[in-house]
């Protein structure tokens, strides 16, 4: 990549971005704070670059680059030599490599693949779900982009879906699987996503969550109410944008979160932004039912045409994530967590883990099972479903 100040900006915009949302604060916050921790007054000068201006110096450069990949910026070493390469700095490689030193290390040296407890954020780290992930973005290829609803029980799976959703299109080759499915939308970089996690208190209150939408969505707005809000995203979102609402039940549980709110964002998707602007919700069920449970009725939860309940993954998509672990399991390993899980992500994850940590401490009985019988105890209603 040669030095390009339009992609400059674009990376540093991501990046931002991409902090803002995993924080749930403002981009102007984050500006500010990353403004001052790299040298300057505040955020003036990152909203100067953002704007197609390269930072003069390079020692502007490397700083920027190393508050940004601290707070999350970067999904991976090569996000971060990309950044650099398109301010023209001397040494991307070099320094890229420092600020994620575990991208280097041998395969004995890397963290498991097998995450238990966290959503999976990097797409290389996420297996199965190819149909629903192939029909999602069918409905999205071209507009009206249309509105789904993602239905599961607990430990299903359902915010890493959002994740890899979001993270997917505009993931590099180098940072993916070998033969990862990777891009799947036209033109992929003109999307933008923005994922609300209700478990965050903060996205019940209304002046919160509006600035975290708009900031999502690239619109310099500062509202107060739920009239201006609309104002806002209806006469500025020019670009699809897809809005990814995790445990719709804590929004709705929200006193904030009224019946007026969610009429609005109705007309938002309906009649607002000529098909620009998708909504995809999880829900432990239908989430028509989980309104009128609450007492917050609206036609908002009719407009999820199509609604894709998430079960076990099939018997392939189970044995590619057992094939990733460094050290291979047996096919007798295989059947017996394949049976005890059920093809379900959470105990799959945890089984395949405990399989391998025995493995790593020269392990070859099935006395590591007993144990693992313990762990997903507490997932019975999941696997014997």
């Amino acid at each position: 990549m040669t030095k390009s100040a339009e992609e400059f900006a674009k990376l540093l915009t991501k990046s931002i971005r991409a902090i803002a949302a995993h924080q749930s604060v403002r981009i102007q916050d984050i500006q500010h704070e990353i403004g001052q921790a790299a040298g300057r007054r505040g955020g003036t000068a990152i909203e100067h670059w953002r704007k197609g201006y390269f930072p003069r110096r390079t020692r502007d450069v490397e700083k920027l680059t190393h508050e940004l990949a601290q707070r999350g910026g970067f999904i991976n070493r090569e996000e971060a030599e990309q950044f650099l390469l398109s301010a023209g700095y001397p040494d991307a490689a070099q320094l890229s490599n420092q600020l994620f030193p575990q991208e280097n290390q041998p395969l004995d040296g890397e963290i498991s693949p097998f995450i238990i407890g966290w959503p999976i954020i990097e797409p290389r780290h996420f297996f199965g779900r190819d149909y629903e992930v192939k029909l999602i973005f069918d409905l999205l290829r071209r507009p009206p982009m249309q509105n789904i609803a993602l239905i599961g029980a607990r430990r299903s799976g359902k915010t890493s879906l959002l994740h890899y959703l979001k993270n997917i299109p505009t993931a590099s080759p180098e940072s993916l699987r070998p033969n990862q499915w990777g891009n799947r939308l036209p033109n992929p970089e003109q999307y933008q996503w923005v994922f609300v996690g209700f478990e965050d208190p903060r996205m019940g209150i209304r002046v919160r969550l509006f600035r975290h939408l708009l900031d999502g969505l690239g619109i310099p707005a500062q509202v107060d109410n739920l009239y201006d809000f609309l104002d806002a995203i209806s006469e500025n979102l020019a670009r699809p944008s897809i809005i990814l609402l995790d445990d719709i039940g804590a929004g709705l549980a929200a006193p904030e979160l009224d019946q007026e709110f969610w009429w609005s964002l109705r007309s938002l998707s309906s009649n607002q932004t000529q098909g620009k602007l998708a909504f995809i919700l999880t829900a432990s069920q239908s989430p028509q039912q989980l309104a009128e449970k609450h007492g917050k009725p609206s036609p908002f939860f009719n407009i999820f045409g199509h609604l894709l309940t998430l079960g076990p993954l099939t018997e392939n998509e189970a044995r590619e994530l057992m094939l990733s672990s460094p050290h291979p399991f047996n096919e007798i390993d295989k059947a017996w967590i394949l049976a005890q899980s059920g093809g379900w992500p959470t105990p799959l994850q945890i089984l395949c883990h405990l399989r391998l940590v025995a493995l790593e401490h020269g392990q070859q009985d099935d006395s590591w099972q007993a144990e693992a019988l313990q762990q997903i105890a507490p997932l019975q209603s999941l696997t014997n479903s």
